[in-house]
């Protein structure tokens, strides 16, 4: 089976559940009337070792792909040569919004021609890595960290022709954050660093 639809795709869990060691390969989100992809973890839950690989969003009324935390948390959760292309809002948008999200991983991952981030951290993001990727052509920034979002590694990958900086640690709230070994091209400006400790070192501009 080469092309198939899930209508609606839900994990039910009861209170202090934890879900684990989840793999998703190949799947694709075309023209959604809402997110692409919208991974929510409410309540006590716990969401644990998810791999999201090869998967595509596309033309979404809102976000490509919405890694969300609600009050519940997420942790050890990696996309892998993921693609968000002409979404409306964000291509991958990372939200805590009472939860905890931390030890999470972005290779080899395409965001372009969105209508808003190529990528945005929302506040206690913690513990990440950007590796290998590649922003390009997006109405605002190209990554974005925003509230709490700290100890975060970007490094390796290509920022270019995003209207806005390619990298904006927005919040003096954000700290020990490192920007290494990026490519950044034709954006407004590379970066702008409001954060707290930020180390940048070994980027072309």
């Amino acid at each position: 089976v080469k092309y198939f639809i899930i209508v609606r795709f839900e994990i039910l869990s009861g209170q202090n559940t934890q879900t684990s060691f989840f793999y998703l390969n190949s799947c694709s989100a075309d023209g959604c009337g809402a997110n692409g992809f919208f991974i929510n973890s409410a309540g006590p839950n716990q969401l644990q070792n998810w791999i999201l690989y090869n998967c595509e969003s596309n033309t979404s009324v809102t976000n490509g792909f919405y890694i969300k935390a609600s009050s519940g948390s997420i942790q050890n959760f990696t996309l892998i040569n993921c693609v968000s292309s002409e979404n409306t809002g964000d291509g991958f948008n990372f939200e805590v919004a009472g939860g905890s999200l931390q030890n999470f991983n972005m290779f080899s991952c395409t965001s372009n021609l969105n209508g808003g981030q190529g990528t945005e951290f929302v506040a206690g993001v913690n513990f990440g890595v950007i590796s290998s990727c590649f922003f390009r052509d997006n109405t605002s920034d190209g990554l974005k960290l925003t509230g709490t979002s700290n100890t975060c590694i970007i490094m390796g990958s290509v920022f270019r022709s995003n209207t806005g900086v390619g990298v904006n640690i927005a919040n003096a709230n954000c700290a020990g954050n490192l920007i290494h070994g990026n490519v950044f091209n034709l954006n407004s400006g590379a970066y702008t660093d409001s954060g707290t400790g930020t180390t940048i070192a070994d980027n072309v501009t």
